[in-house]
């Protein structure tokens, strides 16, 4: 029992990246003027937003109030654990944009 709760553990706090998307904890979040900028306590991104920025950062577009509104209740809530969506067809802009955001308990 304890070998399975330890896995649980590891498990949750792991990253992972897919070509547009990308799990793990939020450790950071800082607002420019285009929008509210999130990161990552791996720094991890999907694979699309690779060498984008050295910093790895995400941002959430000012124009979408509705994810904006809903992440920032979650992490008032101190639910920091996510699934971030980027958009399928990134610009040259230094941050890939989110689309959607899923909320683990």
């Amino acid at each position: 029992m304890k070998k399975i709760l330890l896995l649980v553990i590891l498990l949750t706090q792991q990253t992972f990246a897919a070509e547009t998307y990308v799990s793990g904890r939020v450790s950071d979040i800082t607002s420019i003027t285009d929008g509210l900028l999130i990161r990552l306590e791996t720094r991890e991104v999907p694979r699309i937003c690779e060498n984008r920025n050295p910093w790895g950062y995400l941002i959430i577009p000012q124009a979408r109030k509705t994810i904006l509104a809903a992440f920032l209740m979650n992490w008032a809530r101190k639910k920091p654990q996510v699934t971030l969506y980027v958009d399928e067809n990134q610009g040259s802009a230094s941050f890939c944009t989110i689309k959607q955001i899923d909320h683990q308990s």
